[in-house]
């Protein structure tokens, strides 16, 4: 792409760098093999799916080692890197997701739980303090302090009396 090569002399010269890599895979070191292929990657931006048909096409030829080649190519390198993040970053977000709806509904069960129980007790006493019921007695069976007894009572008699809460 850099020295103006077509679409097709690009790929050729792709397939003949990466050919002579894996001719010289047992002669050269990891590091050596690593630099030629990062100064490959300047002058031709290597895609994934290309790079994965032309490591096919050499081993159909017999040549071997194409999994070394990929291992030490940085390209190959950051694809990886990236595709692991990608898939990480999902998993994580599914989790994060899924944890956190179990908690909430598990907090907005407690909630609602607690909302219906103390609903439940002011019905309780209404019904009591309707009944005629001193407010020691519905304190005792309610738990509910005397200032909220006084207030229920407060209410049910503005209420019996057509006075505005």
């Amino acid at each position: 792409a850099k020295m103006r090569y077509t679409k097709k002399e690009a790929r050729e010269l792709r397939t003949a760098v990466l050919r002579m890599l894996l001719w010289l895979g047992d002669k050269l070191d990891a590091a050596k093999l690593a630099l030629i292929m990062s100064v490959a990657d300047l002058y031709y931006k290597p895609v994934s799916q290309e790079d994965e048909d032309i490591i096919r096409q050499l081993h159909a030829e017999g040549l071997q080692g194409g999994r070394k080649i990929m291992e030490l190519m940085p390209a190959w390198k950051r694809w990886g890197y990236e595709e692991g993040l990608e898939k990480g970053l999902e998993q994580g977000m599914e989790q994060g997701i899924e944890k956190g709806m179990e908690k909430g509904l598990e907090k907005g069960m407690e909630k609602g739980m607690e909302k219906g129980l103390e609903q439940g007790i002011r019905t309780v006493a209404r019904n009591l303090i309707a009944m005629g019921i001193d407010d020691a007695a519905i304190i005792k069976a309610t738990g509910l302090s005397p200032d909220k007894i006084r207030s229920l009572r407060k209410l049910l008699e503005d209420d019996a009396s057509g006075r505005p809460n």
